[in-house]
């Protein structure tokens, strides 16, 4: 596992944090790491042309189901995931899904280069 590097400090929502008027450098190493987590859940993979592969495939393998495998979805998530380079293992892994509001949240808890680290994360799914 490597160590954290430093990287520009966002919002709960995943906007570049300009509360200050400016950009800003995140430094706490936890939350550089549940950052990455959150980046790699919410990127379509293809989605990014010079990091084709990043991301979770989520029209190539969930959307394009008409009614996905939860376990499956949950692996998949896990997979991308475990390619953030602090993460060593994912444990604790919960997906709940509502149909009514197409939301998942996903919630598990990441042994990294900074210890356990619990991640939940809302899905919205268009």
């Amino acid at each position: 596992m490597a160590a954290p590097t430093p990287r520009l400090a966002l919002t709960s929502d995943g906007d570049l944090d300009l509360s200050t008027g400016q950009l800003r450098i995140e430094t706490d190493p936890v939350k550089n790491i549940v950052g990455k987590t959150r980046k790699v859940l919410l990127l379509c993979q293809g989605e990014w042309f010079l990091a084709a592969a990043d991301g979770v495939p989520w029209v190539q393998e969930i959307l394009a189901k008409k009614n996905p495998d939860l376990r499956i979805v949950q692996n998949i998530l896990v997979d991308a995931i475990r390619r953030v380079p602090e993460v060593g293992s994912v444990e604790n892994v919960k997906l709940t899904f509502d149909r009514p509001s197409r939301t998942c949240t996903f919630s598990a808890s990441l042994r990294t280069t900074e210890g356990a680290i619990p991640v939940t994360q809302p899905l919205a799914i268009p």
